[in-house]
C-alpha cells in the first residue's frame, strides 16, 4: 500500500493499537493541557438579549451566517457616527461662541 491509498478496515487491527496505559503514556496525559473550544479572546464579546424588530433580523439573516456580528458592527459604525456628530456639535458651538479675531500669521502650524 501506497501513502496515498486510504486505509481500510481490513488494513489495520484494533489490537496492533499501543497500549497508552502503560509506559510513560499516563504521565504525558496528565501533563498535557486540555484545550476545548475557542482560544480565549483578548477582547471578549459579552452575551445578552436585545429584542429587535422582526424585518431587522431578517435584514441581516438575509446574508447568512455571521448576521449577528453585522449587527454588531452597524452598531459599532452608529456609534462612531454618533460621536463624530458630537464633536462635530461640540466644535461648532465653540466657534460661534469664539470672538472674531483675524489668525495672527505668526501662529500658522508648521509645514511638513
Amino acid at each position: 500500500m501506497s501513502g496515498r491509498e486510504p486505509s481500510t478496515s481490513q488494513d489495520s487491527d484494533p489490537d496492533d493499537a499501543p497500549d497508552l496505559s502503560v509506559g510513560d503514556w499516563p504521565e504525558k496525559f496528565a501533563k498535557a493541557a486540555a484545550r476545548r473550544g475557542r482560544p480565549p479572546s483578548a477582547n471578549p464579546k459579552v452575551s445578552t438579549t436585545i429584542r429587535l424588530s422582526p424585518d431587522v433580523v431578517d435584514y441581516f439573516k438575509a446574508d447568512g451566517r455571521g448576521w449577528q456580528t453585522r449587527i454588531d458592527n452597524a452598531l459599532r459604525d452608529w456609534i462612531r457616527e454618533r460621536a463624530r456628530g458630537a464633536v462635530e456639535s461640540s466644535l461648532s458651538r465653540y466657534l460661534d461662541q469664539a470672538p472674531d479675531v483675524a489668525p495672527d500669521p505668526e501662529d500658522e502650524l508648521p509645514r511638513r
